[in-house]
């Protein structure tokens, strides 16, 4: 019995299908963090991620893979694994098709068809097994025209008015649900024509699928990724907690080894880093979904033809500041400077025994907890006194306790000196959508004006710091004006009103972008209707005056004329004509106070 265990065991260790932590040390804290941070609550809530692991050959990135892989299907997640020894990296529709062939996509849509069943008020549990849905109804004389009716209906609003889901991708699932369910009728050839086109057969014959009143494209590398987003649309209905995909061996696309399976030429590797940018650039725009990419740190360190050798994508993946504290070591010159500042300059001594501690740790579960610490992940000060007193035998005595509301500029502070004395010019900082505050409570506002003089005043701005804060225009009106914020501020703080003061008098004085040009907005309405014919391998016969005029029920937000001119070229690929697209307020500003502050919690 122990003999046939064992067996299983090691079976089950070569194939990467552990449990959690077999097999594992040094990393729990890690793990624990994705877990709990991406797995149970980001990506399940609706949220996207990326991540990158790298290390030494034979430092344990397939095993770390295999790890958090087997925690997501324990979280419930529809987890895909693969090589880019096995997989060309270089066209972004080869890793969509791998990730379909791994997620059976029937299996996800039975359970949509459970989910209809019950939308209709019936339980599915009392269909006997092999029986369909349409034929359970027949036989209880409930199959009638008004049901069936009904059926189309929650299959049109499931599938086809789900704006996550591609209009073809939509009507195959819904067909292949139909076929499920029994109704509409499917015939089996058709059936397996549809999975063929989605699983990317180049085999198919479009003219096929359009005697079914189904008008697709080829999936290629251009929309493979919006394809994507379907995919992980379906899977999140058909009851998962989301898509994990890990691809491993990303090092192959630097190799010179003749042993290596496939080989990558200048070009292709510089396709493979675009195909990752443009990832990253849309993985805001899908939900329920993580990628984890695992190379050897050669393919950052290879200046020539690693990740560093294409700029567009390194600027979007380079490890924050983490990568410059990895480079100090304990005792250096770098190390006394910083920790005798922390020690002398900062309104609490707290960075100084967590430096000290993280230059001298050699303990990985440490290491993790303080540099999270480092970056904003603030650890409780017993965990930290624990450490310090492991390492130096010496007690921690703060000269000022630090609370995380008061002392949080320490930490700006002491990078920003960090940085310069690294040999850096500075820290640019860049701080989007700041007229989100309009949401917060109103003390909760006047603090956030308080602590943006940190960044805005040069008698209180950090060392060698320059921020910039973008926000709408209408913020002056709606928020300053329309909330009396200076009234407040006069209420809250009487004798207290500077720095606020003054930074609320730059924010209604902030210069103000100019609107774009109808030339401008017609040029990029121009690179859309090519980047659609690219995708969908045809040639929009429309002016970019009919494309304009189709985008004019879009609002005046760019963001919705973009959105308005797609809608319009895919009707009109699809239907040849298309009607008026209009978006009801998207995108427009509010600023109710949803988000209550902490004195409003206290």
């Amino acid at each position: 019995m122990l003999e046939n265990t064992s067996s299983a065991s090691l079976s089950n260790v070569l194939q990467g299908d552990l449990p959690s932590y077999s097999l594992t040390c040094g990393i729990q804290f890690l793990t624990d963090f994705w877990k709990e941070k991406y797995l149970q609550e980001y990506i399940r809530s609706g949220g996207s991620k990326i991540k990158f692991v790298t290390g030494r050959p034979g430092s344990g990135k397939t095993h770390f893979l295999h790890l958090v892989s087997s925690i997501a299907r324990e979280e419930n997640y529809k987890t895909v694994n693969f090589s880019a020894r096995e997989i060309w990296m270089h066209d972004f529709r080869e890793i969509y098709l791998e990730i379909f062939r791994q997620c059976d996509i029937m299996e996800c849509l039975v359970q949509v068809s459970h989910y209809l069943i019950q939308e209709m008020g019936f339980d599915y549990h009392e269909i006997p097994e092999g029986m369909r849905f349409i034929d359970y109804l027949s036989q209880n004389g409930m199959g009638d025209a008004l049901t069936r009716r009904e059926i189309r209906s929650q299959l049109k609003t499931i599938f086809l008015d789900n704006p996550m889901l591609d209009n073809n991708f939509a009507l195959a699932c819904s067909m292949l649900t139909g076929s499920i369910l029994g109704y509409p009728i499917l015939e089996e050839q058709n059936k397996k024509l549809l999975l063929a086109w989605l699983e990317g057969d180049r085999t198919v014959k479009l003219s096929q699928l359009r005697s079914l009143g189904f008008y697709p494209c080829r999936i290629t590398r251009y929309n493979a990724r919006h394809m994507l987003r379907s995919l992980a649309a379906i899977i999140r209905m058909g009851g998962y907690s989301g898509l994990f995909v890990t691809i491993d061996d990303m090092e192959i696309l630097i190799s010179r080894s003749s042993l290596d399976p496939v080989h990558y030429t200048k070009m292709k590797r510089e396709d493979t880093y675009e195909s990752i940018r443009q990832l990253i650039d849309d993985i805001d725009s899908m939900k329920n979904i993580m990628f984890v990419y695992a190379f050897d740190r050669e393919l950052i360190d290879n200046e020539n033809a690693g990740l560093k050798s294409y700029q567009a994508l390194w600027i979007r993946i380079q490890p924050g500041f983490m990568q410059e504290l990895e480079k100090i070591s304990a005792g250096s010159p770098l190390a006394s400077e910083m920790l005798l500042y922390a020690a002398k300059h900062l309104e609490t001594d707290k960075l100084y025994y967590l430096f000290r501690s993280y230059l001298n740790t050699e303990d990985s579960d440490e290491k993790f907890l303080l540099q999270a610490d480092l970056e904003g992940d603030f650890t409780a000060n017993a965990p930290l006194k624990k450490i310090y007193r492991r390492i130096f035998n010496q007690p921690v005595k703060y000269n000022t306790n630090f609370t995380k509301t008061r002392h949080c500029s320490d930490y700006f502070a002491f990078m920003s000196h960090l940085f310069t004395q690294m040999g850096y010019q500075g820290w640019v900082i860049l701080i989007d959508e700041t007229e989100l505050m309009g949401r917060l409570g109103k003390k909760a506002r006047l603090n956030a004006y308080r602590n943006m003089a940190h960044f805005l005043l040069p008698d209180r701005c950090f060392e060698s710091t320059f921020t910039m804060f973008a926000l709408s225009a209408s913020y002056t009106e709606d928020v300053i004006e329309g909330k009396h914020e200076y009234e407040n501020l006069a209420a809250i703080y009487p004798e207290e009103q500077e720095p606020a003061r003054t930074v609320l008098n730059l924010m209604t004085s902030a210069p103000q972008l100019l609107p774009l040009t109808k030339a401008e907005i017609n040029g990029i309405l121009c690179k859309i209707q090519d980047f659609h014919g690219k995708a969908y391998e045809w040639e929009p016969d429309v002016s970019v005056d009919s494309l304009a005029e189709a985008t004019q029920y879009g609002g005046y937000l760019l963001r919705t004329k973009i959105r308005a001119a797609i809608e319009f070229l895919d009707q009109l690929y699809q239907y040849g004509k298309a009607g008026k697209t209009s978006v009801n307020e998207l995108g427009k500003e509010t600023f109710d106070e949803d988000v209550p502050s902490l004195e409003d919690l206290q």
